[in-house]
């Protein structure tokens, strides 16, 4: 009998043994099993950017924000310029796997309208809780009335003059002739010719950019016509007039263009080792011109015909956001990243931008020096405008900038660049 009991007694711890296990067994598979399901729960979302590897830094910082507060991934994909991601945007579109959100121009919302989430919605939000956007910079993501993008951030581009250098007896300085309303493109000229004059170096440095392509047009109250089957580019007389002036300051070795220049860098640097007295360039300027450097220097826009800054030349990168199944998401990542609070995140991690009326207070703060005329910059992002949207002239844009380069780099002649519009 005792011998019974005993493994009477066996087969129950056995019994009990076999039961703890499975349950643990049990409870282990239903942890991974949760485990898994939160992991599932967190989504990845997509984000194409364009710009240098400081830019990259920006966005990433900016974006763990967002990542941590709503337990998704964000994953950047970045170009080195707009021109090429949106050859990317299109080419990914074409296989079916679309980035959930991107940079994008006029071309591309018009060409991919109906693949995108409109963003009305999220712009009423963003107004009602007080932000005031750009009205240039929101009418750079319509097509149709319709918000296809929002902007993160105004570039305004503008002429940088170093004041020793500028300063000579009986001539008046670049801030004379803006107050006396006449810093047109034909004081410009003379005004160059008679700097050059006085030290036969170069007076002005330019790259073959499209800002400052268009600002001499429109400065000089010219229109962008179209684009035509020879390549040309069809103006009106005053953007003929326009680069034409250019075309012969650059030819007399008045106004200096590199290659070299492209992107700005070296114009600004440039600037700085005082070979030129006056550059163009975008605000980022004045914050690399904030680190000590050996003279007075200030801040003038383009050539113009009015005094109302409408025919000065701003930059408005914008954002989008695919229909696919991750488009909530992706909405409300754009609704942070537009915000003040996204703006005001990317202006502390370093970036020179500004959407909102009430983020210009905010670039003012720390140790950025800005010159006596900054407020020319504020009025440019408020009244400038930006590139053309013409089908003609965006569909042919590369065209259009690879023969700008011939042109200012004397491998191109002005009549087989452009052509009056009759």
């Amino acid at each position: 009998m005792r011998t019974d009991r005993k493994y009477t007694f066996l087969y129950i711890i056995m019994a009990v043994l076999l039961i703890s296990g499975i349950s643990l067994i049990s409870i282990s598979l239903l942890g991974k099993e949760e485990v898994i399901k939160v992991q599932e729960s967190k989504k990845t979302i997509t984000f194409a950017v364009y710009g240098d590897a400081e830019q990259r830094r920006i966005i990433s910082e900016t974006v763990k924000y967002f990542e941590r507060e709503n337990n998704c991934e964000v994953d950047i994909y970045s170009f080195s310029s707009l021109e090429s991601l949106q050859t990317i945007v299109v080419s990914q579109y074409s296989a079916g796997e679309p980035f959930d959100i991107f940079y994008a121009d006029q071309q591309s919302l018009q060409q991919l309208k109906k693949k995108l989430e409109p963003l009305d919605d999220i712009l009423l939000e963003i107004q009602s809780e007080g932000d005031t956007f750009i009205e240039v910079a929101l009418q750079e993501g319509k097509v149709f009335g319709a918000q296809y993008a929002l902007p993160t951030g105004v570039r305004p581009y503008c002429i940088y003059y170093n004041k020793v250098k500028l300063n000579w007896k009986g001539q008046q300085t670049p801030q004379e002739f803006m107050d006396n309303k006449a810093w047109n493109l034909r004081n410009f000229d003379l005004y160059c010719r008679f700097i050059y004059s006085k030290t036969q170096q170069p007076v002005f440095a330019i790259s073959p950019e499209w800002q400052s392509f268009y600002s001499f047009i429109i400065g000089n109250g010219g229109k962008i016509m179209g684009f035509n089957e020879n390549n040309k580019l069809i103006l009106d007389e005053k953007g003929i007039e326009a680069l034409s002036v250019l075309t012969a300051l650059i030819k007399s070795g008045v106004v200096l263009y590199s290659n070299e220049l492209q992107w700005g860098s070296d114009s600004l640097s440039l600037f700085r080792s005082e070979a030129v007295p006056m550059v163009v360039g975008p605000i980022d300027y004045i914050y690399e011109l904030s680190k000590p450097i050996g003279f007075e220097w200030d801040v003038v826009p383009m050539p113009m015909i009015g005094s109302n800054f409408s025919s000065t030349v701003i930059e408005v990168p914008q954002i989008a956001v695919a229909k696919s199944n991750n488009a909530e998401i992706s909405k409300k990542f754009v609704r942070f990243f537009v915000s003040s609070f996204g703006q005001k995140i990317r202006l502390e991690q370093g970036e020179r931008l500004f959407s909102s009326l009430n983020m210009v207070f905010y670039t003012s703060f720390g140790d950025v020096h800005f010159p006596a005329h900054s407020n020319y910059l504020f009025f440019m992002s408020e009244n400038g405008k930006t590139q053309p949207v013409l089908n003609s002239y965006t569909k042919n844009r590369s065209v259009i900038l690879d023969n700008y380069h011939k042109l200012i780099s004397g491998k191109m002649d002005l009549e087989d660049f452009a052509i009056i519009n009759k």
